[in-house]
């Protein structure tokens, strides 16, 4: 028989089911006052697993868990490299690159060994999971524009003639990663286990059926069957995907409806049988690519063979909420990104450029949840336009007033793996937003969520010292890496620290 303690302030808080013994907690200080420090303690039974009714109050206390503990100062180090190493390609061009550095996309292998990042002055780095969290917090020379190279040691770092857009591990083939660039009609892949530090191999999509000019990849995802196939979106509204079994080629293409726009992200799900992809315009459309009732997956060479199976526009979805409606004004906002949850297949996750987050059920298509933060650009208020001179125009302050706070960047939330937890990165202030969208009415997300007067609300968003752009949590412990937008990487989790030093002070 296994059983584990729960504390709690309120014994009515203690569920009677399975409970062993119950007693009254004192503080070790018999001098110190009883008054809000008393707690009760409740042994209980299990068999295996943690009993249902406790995971709100274990969830809220995991969560609660959650800071910063570590930075690396990431892309001050890529200026030495530069400087000093000749073997990356491109480097003469990047040595003068005045872009953003933010990092745009992080990503763990499935064993969380590796960490794989990009950022948008070009540059692929693999670190050690491990090395990044016994050096993050030792800190670096400011004063030195070149910093000891062996301060966070990357295991391998190349660069390209492209800005990254995001970055996956081959699940088939976990010596490689797949990368997609903006202005670029190609996938990248790149061996890790090799020294040279040009692609592996690259896929191409076929000039003739689609324009050059109107290419450039935004995100990419493999199927999870063991094959050889990958799969892209970007600029020209389809997602095309490749089998590496037949060339580097593109086999196949899905075609959204014009008016969506870009497509910004892609996901499949875990029967590889469907297709989901949110774009620029708004919407989100979903293919199954065992083609219906058309039955035409992959016969034709590089041609788009099939409709979208369902799409929605989620404009036109959040406006039918009518609590939601009378509240705020509802306007067109890009899918910067969606994500499946991986312990529930039916949730469907997705990110707007509003800073808006929710969840679709995939079998009816209809928001289960949504979190409605201010959007980054109405930071200012009607009182900053006084620091504004006299001689402005009134359409110059309030263009001044309703533009962006910062660039808004497109941005990579993750689910957590343990729970159903979707961290994304604020897009009008340095934190991150740890959202339970637990399925059902309990989460205070959910749109059928009622709260009693009993009810406590909470809700947890971690500090950070910079502004998130991208996230992946760590497959076994959901220790988050936040990369951001000076290029640093955060580590966000439970703080591993040694607690007998205040046991003795008390």
């Amino acid at each position: 028989m296994d059983k584990f303690v729960f504390r709690t302030k309120v014994l009515s808080d203690l569920p009677r089911d399975n409970q062993l013994q119950t007693r009254l907690e004192l503080p070790e200080n018999p001098r110190a006052k009883l008054k809000g420090k008393q707690s009760w303690l409740a042994a209980y039974e299990t068999h295996g697993r943690v009993p249902p009714v406790f995971w709100p109050s274990l969830l809220k206390l995991t969560l609660s868990s959650y800071s910063e503990f570590g930075a690396i100062e990431n892309y001050r180090q890529l200026f030495g490299y530069f400087d000093r190493s000749s073997q990356f390609p491109f480097a003469e061009e990047l040595r003068y690159e005045t872009a953003r550095p933010y990092v745009s996309a992080v990503d763990f292998d499935s064993k969380g060994i590796y960490l794989a990042t990009v950022n948008r002055v070009h540059i692929l780095s693999i670190y050690e999971f491990e090395t990044l969290c016994c050096n993050a917090g030792k800190g670096s020379d400011e004063n030195s524009r070149f910093p000891d190279e062996n301060y966070v040691p990357a295991i391998y770092r190349t660069s390209s003639h492209k800005p990254f857009e995001t970055i996956k591990w081959n699940p088939s083939n976990e010596d490689e990663v797949a990368c997609v660039a903006a202005g670029s009609k190609k996938v990248y892949y790149y061996d890790i286990a090799r020294t040279a530090h040009l692609p592996s191999e690259i896929l191409k999509v076929k000039a003739r059926n689609y324009g050059s000019e109107s290419l450039g990849f935004f995100d990419l995802a493999f199927f999870n069957d063991g094959s050889s196939r990958v799969l892209a979106c970007g600029r020209d509204s389809h997602v095309h995907i490749w089998d590496r079994r037949v060339g580097t080629s593109s086999s196949a293409a899905l075609a959204a409806p014009g008016a969506g726009g870009a497509l910004n992200s892609v996901e499949l799900s875990k029967d590889t049988q469907i297709v989901y992809s949110g774009s620029e315009g708004g919407f989100i459309y979903s293919w199954d690519l065992r083609g219906g009732s058309q039955g035409a997956a992959f016969v034709t060479s590089a041609k788009g063979y099939t409709q979208p199976l369902g799409a929605v526009k989620i404009e036109t979805m959040l406006r039918s909420i009518s609590s939601l409606s009378a509240q705020t004004e509802i306007a067109t906002s890009a899918v910067h990104a969606i994500s499946l949850n991986p312990a529930c297949g039916e949730q469907l996750a997705f990110h707007l450029n509003s800073g808006w987050s929710g969840v679709l059920n995939t079998f009816t298509l209809n928001a289960t949840h949504l979190h409605c933060p201010p959007p980054p650009w109405i930071d200012r208020t009607q009182d900053q336009a006084d620091q504004y001179a006299a001689p402005d125009s009134t359409r110059d302050i309030e263009r001044r007033l309703l533009s962006p706070k910062r660039v808004v960047h497109r941005r990579r939330p993750v689910w957590l793996r343990s729970w159903p937890v979707y961290a994304v990165g604020s897009g009008s202030e340095n934190k991150v937003h740890m959202l339970n969208f637990t399925p059902g009415s309990k989460s205070r997300y959910s749109l059928e969520h009622w709260r009693s007067d009993a009810e406590e609300e909470w809700q947890v968003e971690p500090p950070t010292s910079d502004a998130v752009v991208s996230l992946a949590a760590h497959p076994l412990n959901d220790t988050l890496v936040a990369g951001c937008e000076s290029g640093k990487l955060l580590l966000i989790g439970q703080k591993k620290a040694s607690t007998r030093g205040r046991e003795t002070d008390q």
